[in-house]
């Protein structure tokens, strides 16, 4: 079994760099991984090379409100691809 199977991680910055690289390795042990990131195409085609349940959100997450209604569309499991 891999370490995360049935988990939900939430991975900022997750368009590029260090941020895509820690999406990517959650998603190889097992987790469905929320793709964050300011650049929503980004964050989708990181969601995309994860595959499964995983999903991409574009997000400031230096903005209050967006990451309240981000975490509300990751409780209620949508397919929404933006929390501004």
């Amino acid at each position: 079994m891999r370490r995360f199977e049935g988990r939900v991680a939430v991975v900022s910055g997750a368009a590029q760099g260090m941020g895509k690289a820690v999406a990517l390795r959650l998603g190889e042990e097992g987790a469905t991984v929320v793709a964050v990131d300011i650049n929503a195409d980004g964050a989708a085609a990181t969601a995309k090379a994860i595959g499964g349940a995983s999903l991409g959100v574009g997000c400031d997450i230096g903005d209050e409100a967006a990451v309240a209604k981000l975490f509300g569309t990751v409780a209620a499991n949508s397919a929404s691809s933006t929390c501004r």
